[in-house]
């Protein structure tokens, strides 16, 4: 009976107005760009736009929006609002023109520790000294000492490629230049020989197949990464998300590589052994008066900085898991997209495999000769443009600038759409055709820079880009000189693709290996 008594027409009326309330306190936030004359899709409640992206894809959402909003537009992710831009003009002004108001990422993986530390979202000074001890270990010199290594290693790939062709089945080309780049990494950046094809059970493929399997093409992380929210509840309750405890996996395995090589006093010319050689004995923890120092750090003084202390222990684990995650994924990924190239259009197959002989031959590949193969890398330039492994670029303001007729509040997450402006027809003729002519040499002066940006662009541009252009080149010369790709029944085309972050083949890409 007192409950019933609660519901009298005053109570439900002052009910009314409090719900009324809440609803209008809470799609507050969603008038944020008409409030500065931003268009954009309608928001719905709570979820903002998010659920429109997740459904769409990244890349999809991206171009969509683009065509029917324009090249600046508003969108949100449940009540935060984001800027996406498609405009080459505002990205020569945030990239490079005010590089000092939009130095830093807004962060896009849920938070944690480790990824803290990533050079990708390190912030200001701390991000260029970071920047400044790391650039010596992807100089060219540091390659040609790596080449050795990576010479052997492609030998497996090579060895598991005449296997393929002996089957006569098809295989997953991800899947195959997976293994490739694991070694890859293993070697380079470890000293370790893994052979991760014959040696499936070895401890760090493990650590990646968890890493990869559940931060990249689980569902429930890509909700994660888009509500960067709920692993910070859930982490107040001291409950760990796949992303904390497959990160911790990898960061707990490169402590112990770590560890073993200081206490075998063992030097290798690898990755780590330059992060390693960058830090001070016994610098193990930033104390207060250095974290002003690191703050107040300018380019003038780096070299200062850098004789007090290299880098500490959480910071080089941070930059050896981004190493093997970044060059892992991207590079199979990228490897994968282009032997699905070949193998549906022999004629570029062709052009590689008469270039590659003709400048290589039977000789082993070098860094100079694998950078005068000019037909390969036009077409990994254009690769890179129609399959670009990272759909965006992060950015945010740390003051209100405008740019042309925009109003870019501080703070407000900025996103610099890689996917819409490679394939915008204003800029890329027949944006869906893979023509590698577009960066022939005589070509190169009439493409917009700021409309091609798969490595990134300006101060903040991929630290790791000849590695990563290396080790894609020396696959594909190594490879194509012995073998053909080949199309079988189960080739998808057209390819179906899709990522909220990263760009991958949906149903794979499956081909045969044919010997020549």
């Amino acid at each position: 009976m007192d409950t019933l008594s609660f519901f009298t027409i005053p109570n439900c009326v002052l009910l009314s107005i409090v719900l009324l309330l809440l609803y209008i306190l809470a799609k507050k936030p969603y008038d944020y760009f008409k409030n500065i004359n931003i268009p954009g899709p309608e928001p719905w409640f709570f979820f903002g736009n998010m659920l429109q992206l997740m459904k769409k894809g990244m890349a999809k959402f991206d171009k969509e929006m683009k065509q029917k909003y324009g090249k600046v537009l508003g969108f949100y992710i449940c009540n935060q609002p984001h800027i996406l831009i498609s405009d080459p003009e505002m990205v020569k002004e945030i990239c490079i023109k005010q590089f000092a108001v939009f130095t830093n990422r807004y962060d896009v993986l849920p938070q944690n520790k480790i990824s803290d530390r990533f050079i990708s979202f390190l912030k200001d000074n701390h991000w260029k000294f970071t920047r400044t001890v790391l650039l010596p270990t992807f100089s060219t010199s540091h390659l040609k000492q790596t080449m050795g290594i990576m010479n052997s290693v492609v030998k497996n790939l090579e060895e598991n490629f005449s296997l393929f062709a002996d089957s006569d089945k098809a295989v997953e080309m991800k899947q195959v230049f997976s293994h490739y780049t694991v070694d890859m990494i293993a070697s380079t950046a470890f000293g370790i020989e893994v052979n991760s094809q014959k040696n499936p059970d070895h401890a760090l493929i493990k650590c990646f197949d968890k890493f990869f399997y559940v931060n990249f093409y689980d569902p429930i992380t890509s909700v994660q990464m888009l509500f960067p929210v709920i692993p910070k509840i859930l982490g107040t309750f001291g409950i760990n998300t796949n992303f904390s405890s497959s990160l911790h996996s990898i960061s707990m395995f490169s402590k112990d590589v770590i560890a073993e090589r200081r206490k075998n006093k063992t030097v290798r010319h690898d990755f780590l052994q330059l992060l390693l050689d960058a830090k001070l004995e016994n610098v193990d923890k930033i104390d207060d008066d250095m974290k002003h120092e690191l703050e107040t750090l300018t380019f003038e003084n780096m070299s200062d900085w850098r004789s007090k202390r290299g880098l500490t222990d959480e910071e080089i684990v941070a930059q050896v898991v981004l190493f093997l995650f970044a060059s892992h994924f991207a590079t199979s990924t990228e490897l994968s997209f282009f032997s699905y190239i070949l193998a549906t259009q022999p004629e570029i197959q062709q052009k590689v495999y008469d270039e590659v002989m003709d400048v290589i031959g039977d000789e082993e590949p070098t860094v100079e000769n694998l950078n005068t193969l000019t037909y390969l890398d036009m077409c990994m330039s254009e690769l890179l443009r129609m399959y670009p492994a990272s759909l965006r670029l992060q950015r945010y303001a740390k003051e209100t600038v405008k740019i042309k007729d925009w109003i870019i509040p501080k703070d407000i997450p900025i996103d610099i759409s890689i996917y819409s402006l490679q394939h915008d027809p204003e800029y890329w003729p027949e944006p869906h055709k893979f023509i590698p002519e577009r960066f022939a040499p005589e070509a190169k002066d009439k493409l917009n820079p700021y409309t091609f940006l798969p490595f990134g662009i300006g101060p903040r541009m991929c630290i790791g880009m000849k590695m990563a252009r290396l080790e894609f080149k020396l696959a594909i010369a190594t490879i194509i000189r012995k073998y053909k790709f080949v199309k079988s029944p189960k080739t998808e085309v057209p390819l179906k693709t899709g990522g909220q972050i990263f760009l991958y083949a949906k149903n794979g890409i499956w081909l045969k290996a044919e010997k020549r």
